[in-house]
């Protein structure tokens, strides 16, 4: 599977979802939601405008493959 830059439009709803408490979360939770997690960890660590939606659009291309 390659993953190119311009990928499907779905890594923008990881950017825009609503906040998931990482708390809440369980090892049979949807993996959407520990990739939406994932993401806001990385913007709540101040990664690069340009690292954050490159990696959301990665784990959609990876949440959809599976």
């Amino acid at each position: 599977m390659r993953i190119a830059r311009e990928t499907e439009e779905g890594w923008r709803q990881l950017l825009a979802a609503d906040y998931v408490d990482p708390r809440d979360l369980r090892p049979y939770s949807p993996v959407r939601l520990l990739v939406t997690a994932y993401i806001q960890d990385l913007r709540d660590k101040g990664r690069s405008d340009q690292t954050v939606p490159r990696y959301a659009a990665y784990l959609d291309a990876f949440v959809g493959f599976m």
